[in-house]
């Protein structure tokens, strides 16, 4: 896990020309330590990173960008399902 945490700071530190993140979106399959790396980052004594929720517009935005819009319309009910879950 430390290589992830070293890693993730590396990029969210990464000022050069300007270009550090202001939103890092992490996913994946349930199991994989997202939850973990997000707790060791807001932890971390070298770096402090105020983390915050998506209102649910861009939460909405960011599943269709990562999902595409085949697979949600692949069938009527998977809008809903997404947007039950994001609440």
């Amino acid at each position: 896990m430390k290589s992830h945490l070293t890693r993730v700071l590396d990029f969210v530190r990464d000022d050069d020309a300007g270009l550090a993140p202001g939103l890092l979106g992490v996913w994946g399959m349930g199991g994989v330590g997202k939850t973990t790396l997000l707790k060791l980052v807001q932890r971390s004594e070298e770096y402090t990173i105020r983390l915050g929720r998506l209102d649910d517009d861009d939460a909405w935005t960011l599943f269709k960008d990562k999902v595409g819009s085949a697979t949600i319309n692949a069938d009527n009910r998977i809008p809903e399902l997404a947007k039950q879950f994001l609440e």
